[in-house]
């Protein structure tokens, strides 16, 4: 119950609770992949956690072209800063 992998399941489960996935999560297929990527990690192989970092930089990248976008469109001052200052925060992550 307090393991890594266990905690990982209970806060993927509620972040796709609003969503509507949470009920066609494998509860037993997914500790188990969670299980292996830890091992993975454990044995020197980044390959996993590589490809997760590359896919988040894009959508990350994705995000912050959006609210720029968004923001360039805006005639007014508050839009436009507050567009701009989540796009900045999000390029920054």
């Amino acid at each position: 119950m307090t393991g890594g992998p266990f905690a990982a399941l209970r806060i993927i489960r509620a972040s796709e609770k609003s969503a509507g996935y949470e009920a066609d999560i494998d509860v037993p297929g997914m500790i188990a992949t969670l299980r292996a990527q830890g091992e993975a990690v454990n044995a020197g192989n980044l390959t996993q956690v590589e490809a997760m970092l590359m896919n988040q930089a894009t959508a990350l990248q994705t995000v912050f072209a959006r609210l720029v976008e968004r923001g360039m469109g805006c005639t007014e001052i508050a839009p436009f800063e507050a567009n701009l200052r989540m796009g900045l925060r999000a390029q920054s992550q």
